[in-house]
């Protein structure tokens, strides 16, 4: 209800009527500008499917084919921090041949466990 306005007093009233004159003038043009603003608009439809579908390929692939090969950079790039583009050796190496010391250790304890029980399997075939 607060949308419409109180009944107006007379002098309002002539400036809206003086308003509608020059509205009804354009009103008999824009009636025969619907049905054009309709084609204009199916035009607009039919340009967006048939010849948007055209023009988007040209566009896209370059976008894509400058993605690509930024994915490949970030790609190759953890691998340039190889150690052979350092030109270092990793630290790690010390620590590795003190853990191998361990090793060999154990295979030489199990080679000279092997050779004692075949030394004592040999005795006791003898026997």
């Amino acid at each position: 209800m607060p949308d419409v306005p109180p009944a107006p007093t007379p002098a309002e009233p002539a400036a809206p009527v003086v308003a509608p004159a020059p509205k009804s003038a354009p009103a008999t043009p824009a009636a025969p500008a619907q049905p054009g603003l309709l084609s204009r608009f199916f035009g607009a439809l039919k340009a967006l499917f048939s010849g948007g579908e055209e023009t988007k390929p040209s566009e896209q692939p370059t976008p894509k084919a400058e993605a690509k090969p930024e994915r490949q950079q970030d790609r190759r790039k953890p691998r340039q921090n190889n150690r052979r583009d350092r030109n270092e050796r990793r630290d790690t190496r010390s620590e590795r041949t003190e853990g191998s010391d361990n090793r060999e250790e154990n295979r030489r304890n199990r080679r000279q466990a092997q050779q004692q029980t075949a030394e004592t399997r040999e005795s006791r075939q003898q026997a």
